[in-house]
């Protein structure tokens, strides 16, 4: 699925002559590189089948970006989910020329689309979504599964943010005991053990 500048969504046919696909097109780049506004330059969603069936298996999205995977000197965003084991199960991948949240209301659209367009469906209702803190993401997600659903930060971005502000602690020696504090937490099964948890270090 891709999306032009008149802000259509389009989907390609299930299958092209071979012919076809090997054209090349010409065109004149009429886009300002130097123009940064709002307006987005492209976007665009690739996927199978088998890679949007996972989407009906689980009850969690993780969406972010991961600069170790670059197309054209643009990020790509890795969709998808994991398991009970830690093995991340991808729905597709997008490339948007920016990361604003019309970027991220084209790619959760076109995961919502392409269930619709292959008769599949998601466990919408128990639906959560993990991310970074970018506000573009979590709105977007509300916006397109509608709200009153669970957004929970990426583990990843937390133990970041947390040793970053180790500073605070003069105390070198608990730098340890407080990173181990936060890997324990992580350790929780279910909301009601976590603040339990929580309880003991507030």
């Amino acid at each position: 699925m891709y999306e032009t500048g008149d802000d259509h969504l389009h989907q390609e046919p299930k299958s092209t002559d071979i012919n076809e696909q090997s054209k090349e097109t010409e065109y004149e780049d009429e886009i300002d590189d130097d123009n940064d506004d709002d307006v987005n330059k492209f976007r665009f969603f690739v996927t199978t089948k088998i890679l949007l069936f996972n989407a009906t298996i689980s009850n969690k999205i993780h969406a972010d970006a991961t600069y170790k995977l670059i197309w054209q000197e643009f990020p790509c965003f890795i969709i998808g989910t994991t398991d009970m084991i830690k093995q991340f199960h991808p729905y597709g991948f997008a490339v948007c020329s920016n990361e604003k949240e019309k970027d991220f209301e084209f790619i959760f659209n076109c995961i919502r689309d392409g269930l619709h367009y292959l008769n599949l469906q998601m466990n919408e209702q128990k639906l959560a979504l993990i991310a970074d803190v970018a506000e573009a993401i979590s709105n977007e997600f509300l916006k397109v599964f509608e709200k009153h659903h669970s957004i929970v930060m990426c583990w990843a971005h937390i133990r970041k943010r947390v040793e970053k502000k180790l500073y605070l602690a003069e105390d070198k020696n608990l730098h340890t005991e407080i990173m181990d504090d936060i890997d324990t937490l992580q350790l929780s099964k279910n909301k009601k053990t976590f603040e339990i948890a929580m309880q003991d270090y507030s």
